[in-house]
């Protein structure tokens, strides 16, 4: 007898499916993904890689993926500010239209 597991949901898919849905215009009871604190947004994904910017609290980013991580703690994003790397310790969902 085999025991059914529970399905794991992909984070890389949930990722480029909510991506899809910020790039199309979020509609109100959406997700979307904001960072939890200040955080800076660098041009790579180690700790010395510049700032390309500093994110404030709450800034919204569209995920591209973790093409080229060398770990799952990091997401490449695109930000109002640019594009660059965050932890992914720095970022949560909330419905689109919250403050």
């Amino acid at each position: 007898m085999t025991s059914a597991r529970p399905r794991k949901r992909s984070p890389v898919l949930w990722a480029i499916v909510t991506a899809g849905a910020l790039l199309a215009g979020c509609q109100e009871g959406e997700k979307v993904f904001v960072t939890t604190a200040d955080v800076d947004l660098r041009s790579g994904q180690e700790d010395d890689s510049s700032v390309v910017a500093r994110l404030p609290e709450g800034t919204p980013v569209v995920p591209a993926g973790q093409v080229g991580s060398h770990c799952n703690s990091c997401w490449k994003v695109s930000t109002p500010q640019g594009t660059g790397w965050v932890y992914t310790r720095y970022l949560t969902t909330r419905e689109a239209g919250e403050p």
